[in-house]
């Protein structure tokens, strides 16, 4: 009769090894997407979108894309865009405009969701984009840019760059995804 115990107790542990294996394997097939590097081009992999081209490149189809807006807003020129690969911060884009250039802080942008990732990083795009139009347009542009006297959040060209992304990063996206930069998988 000892020995009908062990069995049982060994059967039951047995069956909660499998259960907990069970669940650890469903958690495992619902991991976020990963990114795999390449030399030539980054290639992001998720179940929404794919980029079809390397990151930098999608930064400056963004700001293609702004074009006619530009045009609208009588700028000429285009601003540059670099990517820094420093440890995240808070900060997801910069516009410096005595360069005429937007830098974008890539490691501050979620990766956990691709679509998330790929929405946000041409949301901050557009965002800096929209800094390079009010610095050629906006008399007030310099003297705003003093955060210590004109706090973030309730800045007056900070709400119109949140605005302007808001209105414009969905129809960016579809359009990039028409011109084949990204994938919808």
């Amino acid at each position: 009769m000892h020995h009908d115990w062990l069995t049982y107790i060994a059967i039951f542990f047995l069956s909660v090894a499998i259960i907990v294996g069970f669940f650890d394997f469903i958690a495992w097939l619902n991991k976020p997407a990963k990114v795999y590097y390449s030399n030539e081009q980054v290639t992001v992999r998720s179940n929404h979108y794919e980029l079809q081209v390397s990151e930098i490149q999608f930064c400056k189809e963004v700001v293609k894309w702004t074009a006619p807006i530009m045009r609208k807003n009588n700028i000429e020129f285009f601003p540059q865009v670099k990517i820094l690969y420093e440890d995240a911060t808070k900060t997801l884009g910069r516009y410096i405009p005595s360069q005429n250039l937007i830098i974008i802080f890539i490691n501050s942008h979620n990766r956990t969701d691709e679509k998330l990732f790929i929405e946000s990083l041409a949301s901050t795009v557009l965002h800096e984009c929209y800094h390079h139009i009010q610095s050629k347009n906006d008399p007030n542009f310099k003297e705003l840019t003093n955060y210590k006297r004109n706090p973030y959040k309730t800045n007056r060209i900070e709400l119109e760059c949140q605005a302007f992304e808001a209105k414009f990063y969905k129809k960016c996206i579809k359009d990039l995804i028409n011109k084949g930069v990204i994938e919808k998988t």
